[in-house]
């Protein structure tokens, strides 16, 4: 916020708004900003509780006031949407698109704008939400057939949630199949979804020595992982059986395999992702704040029409990977961590926020082992 007063002062103001709460705690950071001359600007809008732009509404009673509002266009709905589509008489919009873009050409090759329109076009389609609010700059828009909506993504980067004590700590292991994909490593203690390692071109050996690393690294910080979850078809039995004779708490799943619950589920992998989604809808998952291709995968996979039993199926690899290109590393790495199930329970006195999904402090999730109910 930059003021200017009415002796010829100028100062600047940083603020940062409470996101916790309702609409009216959100804004108290900002209230009470008043002058003759003052400019107020608010980056990555999208996120912006809707709550913090009260103060700032109220502050456009001076001479010179101006505001500008700054963000990607990753959440179809907020204030933020509203100023492009329900106060446009209030606001004055811009809007940039990356293909219309001629810094390429300024920078003189040191960007590469026309390599990530190619590569968004080419990997998610020029009609997908991530080329959308990527490349074109445009709003999400909802899609029938999209297994966990654009909009629920966007509000997991960084939530702020608490782990209870005995929440599991998980590593997911998705093996290169092939060698034509990655092999990534994952890791999430409970709703955290915390790092993920990508490895291309390395050996089952080689890939169980990043495992075992990561696995001795994170024991010596004090964060030992309970368990460790190797997609286990093809190469991955391998990578399985050699962390099982090194005694390490490996699980070996077989994705293809009969569900838990094989009435609503076509197999174990369509378990996982559907169990990942509840994780989204409750507002139960939490994801790093610097992965968009973390983000553009789970807004790519696509769910079929029920069969003839009621159950829906997710696009396999082989789908996906002739649908954009590449399969889906990191969520298919993500999705092992959820092997033994993600039922979750506050701890009675815990809540979500209505509108956001944010837990309180005192909140905890308890994941519980669909074999034992425990």
């Amino acid at each position: 916020m930059i003021v200017r007063d009415s002796n010829g002062q100028n100062f600047v103001e940083a603020r940062t708004a409470t996101v916790r709460g309702g609409d009216d705690g959100q804004g108290e950071a900002l209230a009470g900003r008043h002058a003759q001359f003052q400019l107020q600007a608010v980056d990555e809008c999208s996120g912006v509780p809707d709550g913090v732009f009260r103060p700032i509404e109220g502050a456009q009673t001076g001479r010179v006031n101006l505001t500008i509002l700054i963000g990607n266009p990753t959440r179809g709905s907020g204030y933020f949407f509203d100023c492009f589509h329900k106060s446009r008489d209030f606001w004055a919009n811009l809007h940039w698109d990356v293909e219309q873009s001629n810094l390429d050409t300024i920078t003189k090759g040191a960007t590469d704008l026309a390599g990530s329109v190619a590569r968004y076009a080419s990997k998610y389609g020029r009609n997908s939400n991530a080329f959308r609010v990527r490349i074109s700059g445009d709003f999400p828009v909802a899609e029938a057939d999209v297994l966990i909506p654009y909009a629920w993504i966007e509000r997991a980067i960084g939530r702020e949630l608490i782990p209870a004590e005995n929440d599991l700590r998980a590593l997911g292991v998705d093996v290169a199949y092939l060698g034509k994909d990655r092999s990534v490593i994952c890791l999430r203690h409970g709703p955290l979804v915390k790092d993920f390692q990508v490895f291309q071109g390395v050996s089952t050996m080689e890939l169980v020595g990043w495992v075992i690393r990561t696995f001795n690294e994170l024991a010596e910080a004090g964060e030992k992982p309970d368990a460790i979850f190797v997609d286990a078809i093809g190469l991955g039995s391998g990578v399985a059986s050699r962390l099982k004779e090194q005694r390490y708490p490996v699980y070996p799943v077989i994705v293809s395999e009969k569900a838990t619950d094989a009435t609503a589920y076509v197999n174990k992998r369509n378990e996982l992702w559907f169990t990942l989604r509840k994780a989204f809808e409750d507002g139960a998952i939490s994801l790093p704040t610097d992965c968009e291709e973390l983000i553009d995968e789970l807004s790519a996979m696509r769910v079929t029409p029920p069969d003839s039993s009621g159950r829906f199926r997710v696009m396999s690899k082989a789908e996906l990977r002739k649908s954009i290109g590449v399969s889906c590393d990191y969520a298919d790495a993500l999705c092992l961590t959820y092997a033994f199930g993600n039922r979750y329970v506050s701890s009675g006195e815990g809540f979500y926020c209505e509108e956001d999904a944010y837990l309180e402090n005192h909140g905890q999730y308890r994941p519980v082992c669909p074999q034992t109910g425990y």
